[in-house]
């Protein structure tokens, strides 16, 4: 499914050699529970991440968007309207701890999403 809707967006620059969109959950088998995949700016020259929401189904739906970060400060913005809320949850380290992470935070917003929805994830400094 990956590589249908990497060929149907990006039809000029498509290429089956290289994955072009990666699903924001795996599952580590088919029994367990997916868990999140971090979207990283470790790496100095990477300041931004776009992110294609796809909507499979032919309705309109208002869907809650979480994406893991391991910034603090990040700015979203979106294609078609202007964000002006976000919110930004601290992780915990694990399951049975009372420690927040420092490198680990959620990204949500509630969108309205009719079909395919583009969002940018712009990393910043820290005041």
């Amino acid at each position: 499914m990956q590589q249908s809707i990497a060929y149907l967006l990006f039809q000029q620059n498509y290429s089956a050699d290289k994955q072009m969109l990666i699903l924001n959950e795996e599952f580590p088998s088919y029994e367990s529970l997916p868990h999140s995949k971090l979207l990283s700016f470790e790496n100095p020259t990477t300041t931004s991440r776009t992110i294609f929401i796809y909507n499979p189904t032919d309705q309109r739906r208002i869907e809650i968007i979480r994406v893991l970060i391991d910034k603090v400060y990040v700015h979203v913005t979106s294609h078609q309207q202007p964000i002006t809320e976000c919110q930004i949850d601290p992780k915990w380290t694990d399951d049975k701890s009372n420690t927040i992470d420092e490198n680990l935070f959620e990204v949500s917003r509630s969108f309205f999403i009719r079909f395919t929805k583009v969002l940018r994830i712009l990393a910043t400094h820290s005041n």
